[in-house]
């Protein structure tokens, strides 16, 4: 992120110009990288679920004996222990699909002619409401007000989007878009006119 930010300021290019244009890839990057959560099994994964989609872990890197050991889930098992082929919340596909969905929708909405910047705090205010609600169903240690570090972040995010949101809609809602200069537009192809030969 630094380096895109240096390049676009030696580009002339604005940073938020930029984040609105990536941010429906970027969410969709993001579902699709949960996606190697879920078949890593690296305790991403959700709370015990009596639900048909409960998914079995016990083969992945993180065994949910060892996530849940010493938690609260854990001492309503015998011996304190869940079992690895317990079924549990598949968390990472859960956020795939909402961020796939979510995608989509910030890719129709980046045809509206808006300021620059604020599709940019949709997309902050959206990853961190998803991410603010999918950690109510999976383990994470609470390390301020009952909440996790995850939370934590996700709520800087909703704070930042809401900030910028009402910025965009309220306070400057007139701004232009960025207009790309000269220099980056995609080049014209010239037309030439075959040379005639004489008979």
């Amino acid at each position: 992120m630094l380096a895109i930010y240096i390049r676009m300021r030696m580009k002339k290019i604005p940073f938020l110009f930029v984040a609105d244009s990536v941010v429906p890839a970027l969410a969709l990057a993001y579902g699709i990288g949960r996606i190697g959560c879920h078949l890593a099994g690296d305790g991403d994964y959700g709370l015990p679920t009596d639900l048909p989609w409960g998914t079995n872990y016990e083969n992945g890197i993180v065994k949910p004996s060892m996530m849940f050991l010493g938690s609260k889930v854990a001492s309503a098992y015998p011996g304190g222990l869940v079992p690895d082929n317990t079924p549990l919340h598949p968390t990472p596909i859960y956020e795939f699909i909402a961020m796939s969905i979510f995608a989509f929708v910030l890719y129709k909405l980046q045809r509206k002619d808006w300021p620059t910047g604020k599709l940019f705090s949709i997309y902050l205010m959206g990853a961190g409401i998803e991410r603010l609600l999918i950690e109510i169903i999976r383990l994470n240690p609470a390390v301020f007000l009952g909440l996790s570090e995850a939370q934590l972040v996700a709520i800087g995010l909703v704070i930042a989007g809401s900030f910028g949101l009402y910025y965009y809609t309220y306070q400057n809602p007139n701004k232009p878009r960025f207009v790309p200069p000269d220099s980056i537009k995609p080049k014209k192809e010239e037309k030439t006119t075959p040379h005639k030969t004489k008979k």
